[in-house]
């Protein structure tokens, strides 16, 4: 008698008497569990499995590859190869071997010192393998680290500059354009020589403002490189894995004057950032608050803007004010803050969404109505503000239920993240068509509404994706080439390379890639490199379309 039948008898002779006393249906119930258990256990001695296929393990594989420099093609020796759980290094030839392995989808990270896994700039290193791909030996790459190398030295008698800080920030290509991220930090020592180690990209080199000490001493200013010498877009330095470069900085220095600063009204604690005619704004990160509410800042001669930022109960408040240093100490600047301006949004539907139109009712109770959370709504800063880094600005809700954006004076671009059920068909402020334009909030305005248009009357698209005819899990990319407030719309397909979406209708370019690749869809030049694998699609409202996508293999981004 096996376990399984000894263990239903041990506890149908232990509850008999109290099973006898109860009604027929419980022991029938009972008889029925035992009668069932013998039954499957018949089935597993003629060879069934008690295992439904969705538990069911695979059959044990053994999965090697090989790890080479991405730029010379020689092996890397005694790198850090993780599958599913598991690790080993690297031998001398580079190649790499699990035996008795089971996973069916396991993720894989290959790491060395000096070495990057991804140019990506999110630093998406690991990837899952699909089934089709643990049958063959694996191809694995590694990037040399770039080296960002120089000194910094005073403008004014090319002095080293000890303990200033140099940033490498690299340019990141993003859906509603570019960005620059940091990436790596140093000091300089005593020789004022800095070291950056970085992964191939566009950089640009930052110092920040800095001061000796609180009390006196010189300031040394904030520096970019390469300088700014266009209105559309900031220069940088390329460089390439493997490759190093010499850059050397001469930020300005001077003698650091106290401006005294007072707020209006007094309370709470502001961010005050400053910029010197037209170069960048920078924070300053070195200031004192004295007991009676005034900001003590040091700046050299020169006129600059002053702006600050600050939190209250009711929001966020901004002031701006300008003051010259001209070879004295200075006081009475005010900062008078002011409360964020207040754009409301309203969103109404379509005609086809009335209460009349055929089939409104089942739609509403489906789908219900969408709200500017739920459409990932945005304002992004369009004003030549790369050095600012504005975050986007997303929509709060107010006490009375209603949603609104609070917003600084400036130019914005209106972006929505979201596809599928609902999608926003118009979109407009007085007189501009935010679809195809900015939006302009000017000084002491604010209360014009946001008007939307939004419909649920979608079409969808039904596709797969293969690399070199062998069905893969990509990253596939859509970008509206019709007037749309969503720049990029990113997915992926499945194991078996399939993928479906729901679309607003409109016309799209769609591209598909073997692994995550950051890329400035909007820009024509950047899609370029891969023409051979965008295709176009037209969608429309209650139709589906199909697509059959190859995608740009890792090869082929690669440098």
């Amino acid at each position: 008698m096996d376990a399984l039948t000894y263990e239903v008898r041990s506890v149908l002779s232990a509850s008999m008497k109290s099973l006898l006393r109860s009604s027929g249906v419980v022991l029938a119930l009972l008889l029925a569990v035992l009668v069932g258990v013998t039954n499957l256990r018949a089935q597993q001695d003629v060879g069934f499995s008690l295992h439904t296929p969705s538990i069911a393990h695979p059959e044990p594989m053994t999965i090697s590859g090989v790890v080479v420099n991405a730029v010379s093609g020689t092996p890397v020796a005694r790198a850090l190869v993780q599958i599913g759980g598991r690790a080993t290094l690297t031998g001398p030839d580079g190649k790499f071997e699990f035996d008795q392995f089971t996973a069916s989808r396991p993720n894989v990270q290959v790491t060395k010192p000096g070495y990057y896994s991804s140019l990506e700039a999110n630093g998406f290193g690991g990837f899952n393998l699909n089934p089709s791909q643990l049958d063959k030996p694996l191809h694995l790459r590694l990037y040399p680290e770039a080296l960002l190398t120089g000194t910094v030295t005073s403008a004014a008698d090319d002095e080293p500059l000890e303990r200033i800080t140099v940033t490498a920030m690299r340019s990141v290509p993003n859906e509603s354009g570019r960005t620059w991220q940091q990436v790596a930090m140093a000091q300089t020592n005593v020789r004022g020589e800095f070291r950056l180690p970085v992964p191939a990209g566009e950089y640009r080199l930052e110092t920040q403002y800095q001061m000796r000490n609180l009390d006196d001493g010189d300031v040394t200013m904030p520096l970019i490189f390469p300088a700014n010498t266009s209105t559309e877009r900031l220069d940088s330095i390329t460089i390439h894995s493997g490759e190093q470069q010499h850059i050397d900085l001469h930020p300005s220095e001077g003698m650091g004057y106290k401006v005294i600063v007072t707020q209006e009204p007094a309370t709470g604690f502001a961010l005050i950032r400053a910029r010197k005619a037209n170069g960048p704004w920078f924070q300053i990160s070195e200031m004192r608050l004295t007991g009676d509410g005034q900001y003590r800042l040091s700046l050299p001669n020169g006129s600059y803007t002053l702006a600050a930022t600050r939190y209250s109960p009711d929001g966020q408040e901004t002031a701006e004010t300008s003051v010259t240093v001209a070879g004295h100490d200075v006081s009475g600047i005010l900062l008078r803050f002011v409360p964020a301006q207040t754009v409301p949004v309203e969103l109404r539907m379509d005609s086809a969404m009335s209460d009349n139109a055929p089939g409104a009712a089942y739609r509403r109770a489906v789908m219900p109505a969408p709200n500017p959370l739920s459409l990932g709504l945005m304002l992004r800063s369009t004003d030549s503000s790369m050095d600012q880094r504005v975050d986007n600005i997303g929509p709060t809700r107010q006490k009375d239920g209603s949603m609104v954006f609070r917003v600084h004076p400036g130019s914005y671009r209106l972006w929505a993240r979201s596809f599928g059920t609902w999608y926003v068909e118009s979109a407009t402020y007085g007189d501009r068509d935010l679809l195809r334009q900015e939006m302009t909030i000017a000084p002491g305005g604010g209360g014009l509404p946001i008007e939307l248009m939004v419909s649920n009357q979608t079409g969808s698209l039904e596709g797969a994706v293969s690399v070199k005819d062998e069905p893969c899990s990509c990253l596939v990319a859509l970008i509206p080439t019709t007037p749309s407030l969503a720049p990029v719309i990113n997915s992926g397909s499945d194991d078996k390379g399939n993928f479906w979406l729901t679309l607003a209708p409109g016309t799209y370019q769609a591209v598909a890639f073997e692994r995550y690749h950051a890329l400035d869809f909007r820009d024509p030049a950047a899609l370029a490199p891969f023409a051979s694998h965008v295709q176009t699609v037209v969608i429309h409202a209650g139709e589906k379309a199909t697509l059959h996508l190859d995608a740009v293999t890792e090869e082929e981004i690669a440098p």
